[in-house]
């Protein structure tokens, strides 16, 4: 869809930024702010600083652009694994991943050379003088506006140096206006506590896959020592709540969404580079946790099927439009249709003991994977992809890899996109396809794909 004109001058605007830097500067200054000489000057300053910032990452990302398109070409991509998997300093990092079972040559593209990654493990740091900018799908540490590369995913591929670029103006805008106006408010954290930080980006799949998996990464004799850090809004998920209740004596401190706080002394566990990148062992781990609790607790399983597929009918994106012919098919071959939303966590995780293939469109519920006994079949329903670097297609094919069950993959067809305003404030989002599209699948053709998984089972 063509862009207007308004939308084109924007976006021309947007991109120079002393302009940007100059605009916001007078309208920070036009409104109410705490109004001292030697406020104006800390302002200033504070805007020049961030001004060199910027400049600095504007050439960084151009240079690290032109060296993503590079690294992205098959060639290279090639002769990279080649190298990586003989380097002797990488070797205790390197993690080779089955390819998915069912692969077809026209979509070797999609994971070829992309069947390895290097996952070193997490570090507990301790900084000081600091702050975090903590939101419902955010917890970034940074330092005079210097964001800590570590806190968030830092590798800086295509999808990261989009994502950096948001988080340095949300920063930049929340830090301004709440250290700056009258009605802003930088929150002083209380400072005898131990805070960690552990929480990043919000969803059932982050939840268990990045923000428990950086707190196992704890050596489990530290794991009570620290208060947990998290936004208010995680009060009222249920499987927040359920998964920390299965920890003896862990403290957690709530701060307001959206908040810039200030800390004396943070700790917190380095994130892993890309949320791909799993260390099996720190999934063992979680799965021995939860699996130990509900066989302590008897956990009763309210649905015991071995054949199970993720029911969206209720979802606002990534539905399958006809749903209910493809459950029909399933139920001949077994499968019970479930939606994972209905049970709670505990209870998923129970009923993940009995299950042994699981299917359903890329989406948190696949997560539950990590429950399933070793050895399992996993069957992801995903949009047809446009091009050969799409992220979201490894996310589960590699934890099915790290977790050693086997992996197929299904194409579907794209339908209408009914979510897009949803994800229209996300500037920099990418993949936006893979969270906004419903899909239809070709019924016959995914039998006949069917039948050939479980013949295999």
């Amino acid at each position: 869809m063509p862009l207007s004109i308004k939308q084109r001058i924007i976006k021309a605007f947007e991109k120079i930024l002393f302009f940007r830097l100059i605009l916001f500067a007078l309208l920070l200054f036009r409104k109410d702010i705490r109004k001292n000489s030697s406020r104006k000057t800390e302002i200033a300053a504070t805007l020049f600083n961030y001004f060199i910032k910027a400049v600095h990452n504007q050439i960084l990302f151009f240079v690290l652009g032109i060296a993503n398109i590079i690294r992205e070409r098959h060639s290279v991509l090639r002769i990279r694994k080649f190298f990586v998997s003989r380097i002797p300093c990488y070797k205790p990092f390197y993690y080779q991943i089955a390819l998915p079972v069912n692969l077809e040559k026209a979509d070797e593209k999609y994971f070829l050379n992309r069947d390895y990654f290097i996952s070193k493990p997490l570090l507990l740091k301790t900084i000081n003088n600091c702050h975090v900018f903590l939101a419902t799908e955010f917890g970034i540490v940074f330092k005079k506006l210097h964001i800590l590369s570590d806190s968030i995913h830092g590798k800086l591929d295509k999808r990261n140096i989009k994502i950096l670029k948001s988080y340095t103006e949300m920063v930049f805008e929340n830090y301004i206006s709440n250290k700056f106006r009258k009605d802003g408010n930088i929150i002083q954290a209380n400072d005898p506590q131990n805070y960690l930080l552990i929480h990043h980006w919000f969803n059932y799949y982050h939840w268990i896959t990045e923000t428990l998996y950086r707190y196992f990464s704890l050596p489990e004799e530290d794991s009570k020592k620290y208060t947990l850090v998290l936004p208010e809004t995680l009060k009222e998920s249920k499987f927040v709540n359920e998964t920390l209740l299965t920890f003896s004596n862990v403290k957690t401190e709530y701060f307001p969404n959206n908040s810039i706080i200030g800390f004396k002394h943070i700790n917190y566990i380095t994130h892993k580079r890309y949320c791909t990148h799993y260390e099996p062992t720190v999934l063992h781990k979680i799965r021995a946790h939860f699996t130990n609790y509900i066989q302590k607790h008897q956990t009763e399983a309210p649905v015991k099927s071995k054949r199970l597929f993720i029911s969206r009918r209720q979802a606002e994106r990534r539905s399958i439009v006809n749903e209910e012919a493809l459950i029909e098919k399933l139920q001949r071959y077994g499968f019970t249709a479930i939606d994972f939303e209905d049970y709670t966590f505990l209870e998923q995780v129970s009923i993940m003991q009995h299950c042994r293939c699981l299917a359903g469109v890329h989406g948190s519920g696949i997560t539950n994977m990590l429950f399933m006994p070793e050895g399992g079949s996993i069957i992801e329903l995903m949009p047809q992809p446009e091009v050969s670097k799409t992220h979201h297609s490894l996310v589960y094919w590699r934890l099915a890899g790290c977790l050693k069950h086997k992996y197929y993959y299904y194409f579907c067809k794209k339908k209408s996109a009914n979510n897009m305003a949803a994800y229209s404030h996300r500037k920099y989002y990418y993949n936006t396809e893979l969270h906004t599209f419903h899909l239809e699948v070709d019924i016959i053709e995914f039998e006949k794909q069917l039948t050939n998984i479980l013949s295999l089972e």
